[in-house]
């Protein structure tokens, strides 16, 4: 997935979990993010694994940080919302022939500043929406 990515390379990269298909459609959508900058995993979702990242449960943990989540999320105008809203299937973590709460839309995710080999700012979401403060990431 990200074999081509070295300490010379420069970012941001986005990681995702889903299917080239949909990772296709989010950039038709999203013509401002650039697909060099952007992977997407499969289901079996070995890079979060690796990176220990969590699950989102609905235990006391979880519900303790819900007044860090951005929801509903900044769109501006109702043809945003509306892109947003019809797009989640087309485009989100969905396995095809399983129903439910998809497995990988419940895997949390998060951001990080790496230079060469060493970590330099480390974000793990606790909840779906959980962000880092932009400022806090570009200070870095």
């Amino acid at each position: 997935m990200l074999e081509n990515i070295d300490s010379t390379t420069t970012g941001p990269f986005f990681v995702s979990i889903g299917e080239p298909e949909k990772l296709n459609k989010f950039l038709e959508m999203n013509p401002q993010v650039s697909r060099e900058n952007i992977f997407v995993e499969d289901y079996t979702v070995q890079a979060y694994n690796n990176l220990g990242f969590d699950k989102f449960g609905l235990g006391q943990k979880d519900l303790a940080n819900l007044n860090r989540v951005q929801f509903p999320p900044k769109l501006n105008g109702l043809k945003k919302w509306w892109q947003y809203l019809s797009s989640i299937f087309s485009i989100g973590p969905f396995e095809e022939g399983k129903y439910g709460i998809p497995e990988g839309g419940l895997i949390l995710g998060g951001t990080f500043i790496v230079n060469g080999s060493d970590i330099i700012y480390e974000w793990r979401d606790k909840l779906p929406g959980d962000l880092p403060n932009p400022e806090d990431v570009l200070e870095k």
